[in-house]
């Protein structure tokens, strides 16, 4: 059992909030499962939230085992499909199976019980998605999601209900994606230290929050380029023709950027890291399949002398219980989630769209951020 502080930016943020009556409320969600994330949990029960009214599932790559099996001895729902992974299948294709099985055995474990508001708490879409699909069937819904790429792919199809969009919000755009392009190229170097490697040209596939950060990053101490769709914001001009010019090639678009018909463009010796969700960036079950046998999510293979971290799965989540990020940062992230939860209680269902964070709260969160981080670099400046 671990025993670990709130953090103090998510304690201030419980202590403000004024939940209220939480008993006919129910949570759905699809998270991380890891140590900061149960942490939100845990101060919602404390608050009085029932914890018979939470389901929980999660991703074989951002789920850590000894998370799931404390929620599990406190009792809390946690659906085992989150720990499963099929090497020789797309992610995405039995997440979306288990997110549908998921779902369906929720929805008949609270029928005919006095629920009067479903709050669904998604990383990545895919579970708002499906319920779209029956919210017919439902109690009134109110969404959260939490990722640009889940943001995207529900604006494909018109919603159903209201989706508080903590996505898109400053802190998102701005702030937490400097933390995790820092966790993200913390990983590659360090593969790049064990293996002896010392990469010159780094490539950064799309420009979007992280991709920037993370050549603002790197930018003094390597030749950095970045390729994106949009010309307009792109370094490299023909991605096909330029693959073999890097050492290192990180992708962070969110969506396919290296198909499996053009991986014979990778010079061997490249280093391929994911900086998005799942395991789309490089097509990267093509590559668990050449390399066969392949039982742990979180293995670092080399096929043909390419090297594929963790499987093609983002390499900021190597299996640990807690996130990459420090918990003196995620404790924003933290943060935005909670209050989010409060939003989407307080919000009638009647609307049919995103709707932006609670510009009061987005505030609170960030000036208590800015205060606690300037309060530690004092501290740390007076050592």
């Amino acid at each position: 059992m671990y025993n670990l502080n709130c953090p103090p930016l998510l304690e201030s943020i419980y202590d403000q909030i004024p939940w209220g009556n939480m008993e006919n409320t129910y949570i759905i969600a699809s998270q991380h499962l890891l140590a900061d994330t149960h942490m939100i949990f845990r101060k919602l029960f404390e608050q009085g939230f029932p914890l018979e009214n939470l389901s929980i599932n999660g991703k074989c790559y951002s789920a850590s085992r000894d998370v799931v099996a404390e929620m599990m001895a406190e009792g809390i729902d946690v659906d085992l499909s989150c720990l499963s992974f099929i090497s020789d299948e797309e992610f995405d294709n039995y997440y979306d199976q288990n997110i549908a099985d998921f779902l369906h055995k929720t929805l008949k474990k609270i029928k005919g019980r006095n629920i009067d508001k479903l709050i669904i708490l998604d990383d990545g879409g895919h579970l708002l998605a499906e319920v779209n699909k029956h919210v017919n069937e439902l109690p009134p819904v109110v969404g959260i999601e939490q990722t640009s790429a889940g943001y995207h792919l529900l604006k494909k199809e018109p919603l159903n209900f209201p989706v508080v969009n903590i996505a898109r919000s400053f802190p998102k755009l701005n702030v937490e994606a400097t933390m995790i392009a820092k966790g993200i190229w913390s990983r590659v170097n360090a593969y790049c230290e064990e293996t002896g490697k010392n990469p010159h040209k780094i490539l950064i596939i799309g420009n979007g929050a992280i991709g920037k950060h993370l050549k603002y990053e790197l930018q003094n101490d390597y030749e950095v380029s970045i390729y994106d769709v949009n010309q307009e914001i792109s370094d490299v001009v023909n991605l096909e023709e330029s693959l073999g010019d890097f050492d290192v090639i990180i992708g962070c678009t969110g969506g396919t950027s290296i198909p499996h018909s053009i991986h014979h463009k990778i010079k061997p010796g490249t280093i391929l890291a994911s900086g998005s969700s799942s395991d789309r960036e490089f097509d990267a079950v093509h590559f668990r399949k050449r390399a066969q046998n392949v039982i742990n999510q979180h293995e670092n293979l080399v096929i043909e002398g390419v090297h594929l971290l963790n499987c093609g799965f983002p390499v900021n989540f190597y299996g640990e219980r807690f996130s990459s990020i420090p918990l003196s940062e995620i404790q924003l992230t933290l943060s935005l989630l909670s209050s989010a939860l409060f939003q989407a209680s307080q919000t009638p269902s009647f609307i049919k769209d995103f709707i932006e964070l609670d510009p009061t709260l987005e505030k609170n969160i960030m000036e208590g951020f800015y205060f606690l981080q300037n309060e530690d670099n004092t501290v740390a400046n007076s050592l």
